[in-house]
């Protein structure tokens, strides 16, 4: 269920929001730096983002009943087994988005990636350690496993969720509600400054991809392998 929201959100932004600044450049009129621009200048591929984004929405609701803040979903797993002629219908929708997922990747390496590789090299560069979770073996894992804090040097420590206090604290600071958690287990306190940032870390998507040792998926082990070639 996860992973279809995944990849639903995530056609989503690519392809809705801020890939579109890609897809059509950043020089492009901002009218047409959206998904009607994408469908202007490529209609074939216009059509296949926005059916492969009403097939994620079609196979959530399928299996959590509804394609927006599902209600299957229970502490503990799920209130609703997926039945045999359920999962028969989502395995060629799974498929055709999977070969979209595909496609976009090879896409990617050969029209966006090139353009912007130097920019995205230089631009807003800040050297800042990595949290996520992996599973025992080191590998990504979204759902559960260790935390991996990891510092700037690429070097790391693992600890569970029990242990989070005496790894991460946080920091108020007079000019935000917020709090800015910081890792206290380094030791050298906590600083925003950009040319020598301390104690900051930095989660989600990239810093998953950062900690992990592999993706136990052979699709994606391989973009990870080239990814970090």
């Amino acid at each position: 269920c996860n992973s279809v929201a995944f990849t639903e959100e995530h056609i989503l932004h690519f392809y809705f929001l801020a890939g579109a600044d890609f897809v059509m450049g950043p020089d492009a009129d901002y009218s047409v730096r959206n998904v009607f621009g994408i469908a202007q200048a490529n209609p074939e591929l216009g059509a296949r983002v926005v059916r492969c984004r009403h097939l994620g929405a079609q196979m959530l609701h399928i299996i959590s009943g509804k394609s927006i803040h599902p209600v299957t979903a229970v502490p503990g797993g799920f209130s609703k087994p997926l039945a045999e002629t359920e999962r028969q219908k989502l395995l060629p929708m799974a498929e055709e988005v999977l070969e979209f997922a595909k496609w976009t990747i090879a896409f990617a390496k050969e029209n966006i990636f090139p353009k912007f590789l130097d920019v995205v090299k230089s631009l807003g560069v800040i050297e800042t350690g990595f949290l996520g979770t992996v599973g025992p073996d080191g590998s990504l894992n979204c759902y559960d496993g260790k935390l991996r804090l990891m510092k700037t040097d690429g070097t790391y420590t693992d600890f569970n969720y029990d242990q989070y206090l005496d790894f991460i604290s946080e920091k108020v600071l007079p000019w935000s509600y917020m709090k800015f958690p910081y890792a206290k287990s380094w030791g050298e306190g906590f600083d925003l400054d950009l040319n020598a940032p301390k104690g900051i870390y930095r989660t989600n998507t990239l810093a998953r991809i950062n900690v992990c040792d592999n993706i136990s998926t052979p699709l994606a082990q391989a973009e990870l392998e080239a990814f970090r070639s």
